[in-house]
């Protein structure tokens, strides 16, 4: 095994951030929120690139400064999974349990010296855990420190990066306090002995909390209220010296807000900058890493914008002003959005689409200067984004590396550290794998390189006096890629079933009585089947009788029934994919009963099909075999039922057209709508779900709110009475993903744990009855549940370990077990 841990400090259970920062590839500072992304996750290096890796990262004695940072191309030192092997093919070694420490070999590794290292770089991941815990990372031959690195649920994947002391022996420990969890570990770089940086035991120099104490029992303050600013003195104590000391390394963490907000620090004496560290949700518990420039006066503020939040921050190191790394005002680079600037104007570039790489300028801008410039410490944050996905920065003239900096879900703000290093050209590269992102990236310091002779390169030129854009919105704290596999994506049709799972594969089961499968038969599966003519895929729909797949160029394949134009291509039923001509750049796809709609980058939706009730948004009632643009802009994400078609806006309001006789459309009315109709009394919405007659959402307030038709019970209000707007499900909070069938609707919460209520006479509900139930009931035997699809009188789910699980009607073998038994409780998808 091998591993490299930061030494951050969190008291009380309460995580740090763990910073992840590639040579190669942006740092960033990651604190999850609830549970896995649904999505893309981190790209893992083939066990074939293995050798190609390590000998980029060797590096001889004579290649390094010994007196600098060494940032490094990301290597991976442990991989506790099984069939998941390190840089230098050392383990598995298996999940930690309980009150387990493990000791990972750091020095003499992945090109590192074996003597000669005093701190490690690394993203620290944890993933699959068995229940919430935390994990702590510290120096063999150290006492293990009161504090943590990962504060985590069951279920959920959770990384940071952390800045690690190496003990005497090279090597570091990593405890895991309960439960199992596997881990995984990522060198990005190293300091030397000989270097300035001053790496600490973590010490606590803030604790609002009442009867929390300092390390020299400073505070309890109390709360940070609305528009407030702390003061926290530095120099001076947990053993620094009272002068000289020019940056801390500190874990920033802020926990019980009352309301969702922002925190920002800076050094005193300078000018609150228009940027934060943290973005958090009422009730969330967030750490983060920051690299603070410290005033003046030998202290650091820290401002709270709103509502009142409990604030944490615990050193793990300091860098004196005779170091090489420069700190810095923070100052913003990049930002995608409309209508906000950088530092000096430039921008907005657009939000970047599927398979995006975007290039950012560095040197010569904020006040860096155009030469000397080794590697940049950025906060780079992902928002807006439409589909589950993950971002990846690394040096321009690089190849980009199977690594990741962010993995983010729908909707979701989601900021981290990143220490990137800056390539020949003066600039980063910023790679957005798929479905449409805004980004935005923060400097907030430095390295510079050196001549032979360990001389520091040119002096940077004054900050510029121009103030970013009032519009722009902090920038949200980074979270850390977790270096898992691809989360496999499922999708419910009518009586069939697909998935891509974990490798990219797209395959199918089921019933395939119209091509639907994909496979050229119309012969039913009772097991996963591969679809063929199918590269790259990043998303997949299922309808009644047909299905589409997204790849990663922004194309789309569709086969199956086309009795209504389903398939875009102007023919007849196929049995294997077949491109839809005209779209290029999408970023979303939907599939209804019998009509398919697109989401483009830019956000406009074209639709295709069936129309004869205005399904498609165009205007008319006429039937499309060719793609049209439905009457919406501004989409994030698109949802379709049986006759009806909902999007999401940017805005985090929603529109739906087409069959409303159950009253879907949500206006307060039962009259069909043939253009995008805004649904009545409905905000902050962050994702959708269609069934065949009703509609939900999920907010940001972790709620979910549906309409339309309620026979069954499948609006969860406890009625069976049909809805024409929104009314919210009871006894349901803290939902973080959403899905609906015929007649039922399913729910992931924050813990892992499913509940579904509706229709439940195929076992669909998944509770091991088949009573219909119009509240939420909860699903048993899959815990750790990272998404779900649902579809005519099926469910199926994927846990935290990427399995996929199955329950409720099982014709023609949707279930994907092998046979036609329906299935009160989930059974396992097995593979041919």
């Amino acid at each position: 095994m091998g591993t490299v841990v930061v030494m951050t400090a969190s008291v009380s259970g309460l995580l740090r951030p763990l910073l992840w920062i590639p040579a190669v590839v942006a740092v960033v500072l990651i604190a999850l929120l609830g549970r896995a992304p649904e999505a893309a996750a981190v790209p893992s290096a083939a066990p074939a690139q293995l050798s190609e890796i390590a000998a980029a990262a060797a590096i001889a004695a004579s290649d390094y400064d010994a007196d600098d940072y060494q940032p490094m191309t990301p290597a991976r030192l442990l991989d506790t999974r099984p069939g998941n092997a390190t840089i230098d093919g050392q383990g598995p070694t298996g999940a930690a349990g309980p009150a387990t420490t493990l000791t990972i070999p750091i020095t003499g590794r992945a090109g590192l010296p074996t003597t000669g290292v005093d701190a490690v770089v690394v993203n620290l991941t944890a993933t699959n855990p068995t229940t919430g815990g935390y994990a702590t990372a510290w120096p063999t031959g150290a006492p293990r420190p009161l504090a943590s690195n990962l504060n985590f649920t069951a279920g959920q994947t959770l990384p940071n990066l952390a800045i690690v002391k190496v003990g005497d022996s090279g090597a570091i420990n990593l405890y895991n306090n309960t439960g199992t969890t596997d881990f995984i570990i990522d060198i990005a770089g190293w300091f030397p002995t000989t270097d300035n940086y001053q790496p600490m035991t973590p010490a606590r120099l803030l604790d609002t909390r009442p009867g929390n104490a300092t390390i020299d029992g400073q505070g309890p303050t109390g709360a940070a209220g609305p528009a407030t600013t702390l003061t926290i003195p530095i120099t001076g104590r947990a053993g620094l010296p009272t002068t000289g000391v020019d940056a801390v390394v500190v874990n920033l963490t802020a926990t019980n807000p009352t309301i969702g907000g922002y925190a920002t620090a800076w050094p005193t004496g300078a000018p609150r900058p228009l940027a934060s560290n943290l973005n958090f949700t009422a009730g969330q518990t967030l750490p983060n890493l920051a690299i603070v420039k410290v005033g003046d006066s030998g202290a650091i503020n820290l401002y709270n914008n709103t509502g009142t939040t409990d604030f944490i921050i615990d050193i793990a190191g300091w860098f004196p002003t005779t170091d090489n790394y420069q700190p810095m005002t923070p100052a913003r680079l990049l930002d995608t959005r409309p209508g906000n600037a950088t530092i000096d104007g430039q921008g907005p570039t657009g939000a970047a689409g599927p398979a995006t790489t975007l290039t950012i300028p560095i040197t010569g801008r904020a006040g860096l200067p155009t030469t000397g410039v080794d590697a940049v410490v950025v906060n780079l944050t992902a928002t807006n984004p439409t589909i589950g996905g993950y971002a990846t920065a690394w040096p321009t003239g690089a190849p980009r590396p199977l690594a990741s900096n962010l993995n983010f879900t729908a909707g979701q703000t989601l900021p981290n550290l990143a220490i990137v290093k800056v390539g020949d050209s003066g600039a980063i590269n910023l790679y957005n794998n798929t479905g449409t992102t805004d980004f935005i990236i923060d400097i907030a310091g430095w390295f510079p390189t050196t001549d032979d002779g360990g001389a520091t390169s040119p002096t940077p030129a004054p900050t510029p006096t121009v103030t970013p854009t009032p519009t722009a919105t902090p920038t949200p704290t980074a979270t850390p890629t977790p270096s898992a596999v691809l989360t496999p994506i499922v999708t419910a049709g009518d009586t069939h079933t697909c998935m891509v799972d974990a490798d990219g594969r797209l395959s199918c089961w089921g019933d395939n009585s119209f091509g639907q499968l994909g496979i050229g038969t119309t012969t039913a599966q009772l097991r996963p089947t591969v679809v063929g003519g199918i590269s790259n895929p990043t998303a997949v729909a299922a309808g009644w009788g047909h299905t589409c797949a997204l790849t990663a160029d922004g194309k789309i394949k569709c086969w199956g029934d086309n009795s209504s134009g389903q398939l875009g291509d102007g023919t007849t039923t196929r049995t294997a994919p077949v491109t839809v001509p005209g779209i290029t750049s999408a970023v979303g796809i939907t599939a209804g009963e019998d009509h398919t709609c697109a989401l483009l980058a830019n956000g406009d939706v074209y639709c295709w099909g069936a129309n004869w009730i205005g399904q498609l948004g165009d205007g008319s009632k006429a039937n499309r075999s060719s793609p049209v643009r439905a009457a919406v802009s501004d989409v994030t994400s698109i949802k379709a039922g049986w006759g009806h078609t909902c999007a999401l806006l940017r805005d985090g309001s929603v529109k739906c057209w087409g069959d409303n006789w159950s009253g879907v459309i949500g206006d307060g009315t039962t009259t069909d709508r043939s253009v995008p109709t805004t649904v009545r009394n409905l905000s902050g919405v962050v994702q959708l779900a269609t069934g065949h007659d009703h509609a939900c959402a999920l907010g940001r307030d972790g709620l979910v709110r549906c309409w339309g038709e309620n026979m069954a019970g499948q609006l969860g209000d406890g009625s069976t009475t049909m809805r024409t707007t929104p009314v919210t499900v009871r006894g349901l909070t803290g939902v973080t993903a959403l899905t609906a069938g015929y007649a039922h609707t399913c729910a992931i919460r924050t813990d892992g744990s499913l509940s579904c209520w509706g229709d439940n006479w195929y076992g669909q509900l998944g509770n091991g009855s088949t009573t219909g139930a119009a509240t939420p009931v909860t699903v048993s035997g899959v815990g750790g549940a990272v998404a779900l699809t649902a579809g005519y009188g099926h469910t199926c789910a994927v846990s935290a370990n990427r399995d996929v699980f199955c329950w409720g009607a099982n014709y023609g073998g949707s279930l994907g077990d092998g046979t036609t038994t329906d299935r009160a409780t989930p059974v396992r998808v097995t593979n041919p």
